[in-house]
């Protein structure tokens, strides 16, 4: 799989209008000139807001589908994929990131979780001390590459990264770390009210979702039945020059 270069910027382009939809908009605006109002100041002004309010909606039919696209194609529940998927997906990976020059080198790794979100799918794989992600979206993929930080004496686990956009650019935002007893299942609760269960495999657990809210809370469910927090890291936005992750098209 071929990447193309990185987006110069983060904002995505504007979607083309279609045929059909273009002519729809033609139709209401045309529609809201043709009616004459009073040659009055009062009737001028009105009618000028009437034409404002007919393309206002003409274009927020368009803006709305465009900007609820990618909710469209996303599950806050994962579906968790089979090994041979998985491996398909963590070659595309190695590829991709291959593709990109990262600050620190960049390690052999072995898939650990592979899953689908609606129609987008994501893939972590790990080495000693290294985690790679990609995340294929509706729109874009990201691609990242994290030295990993050993684990406090006596912790459960750690969330070890919540990359992504937190303004401006693609609206996506992803969390990922490491458990190390035994737990049944691991949810996040993000800043604009989603709750996603993530994904969890032999020591990791992963998940995204597409909003620029940070991770407001990471719970991990262990086998006894009780639930432990886990630390969220800051989520500043790191120094463009340290950056780790790569947003493209």
């Amino acid at each position: 799989m071929t990447l193309p270069e990185t987006f110069p910027d983060l904002y995505p382009a504007a979607p083309a209008l279609g045929t059909e939809r273009g002519a729809a908009i033609r139709t209401i605006v045309m529609g809201a000139t043709s009616e004459r109002a009073p040659h009055s100041r009062f009737g001028t002004r009105w009618q000028a807001a009437g034409l404002l309010a007919a393309v206002m909606v003409a274009m927020g039919l368009v803006a709305g589908q465009y900007l609820t696209r990618p909710l469209a194609t996303w599950a806050a529940t994962p579906e968790v994929l089979d090994a041979a998927s998985t491996n398909q997906l963590a070659l595309d990976c190695t590829q991709a990131i291959s593709q990109r020059r990262f600050p620190m080198a960049v390690l052999t790794a072995q898939p650990i979780i592979g899953e689908r979100r609606g129609e987008s799918t994501a893939v972590i794989s790990a080495a000693k001390g290294q985690a790679q992600l990609c995340v294929n979206s509706a729109s874009r993929n990201f691609v990242g590459v994290y030295d990993l930080a050993p684990l406090p004496a006596g912790a459960i686990g750690a969330v070890d990264a919540v990359p992504g956009n937190r303004e401006g650019g693609e609206a996506l935002r992803i969390v990922f770390g490491r458990i190390v007893v035994p737990a049944t299942g691991v949810t996040v609760a993000t800043a604009d009210g989603r709750v996603v269960t993530a994904s969890v495999a032999d020591g990791y657990f992963f998940a995204w979702w597409p909003s620029h809210a940070d991770a407001a809370a990471v719970t991990v469910a262990l086998e006894s039945g009780a639930t432990q927090a886990l630390a969220v890291p800051d989520q500043t936005a790191p120094d463009p020059d340290q950056t780790s992750a790569l947003l493209t098209d």
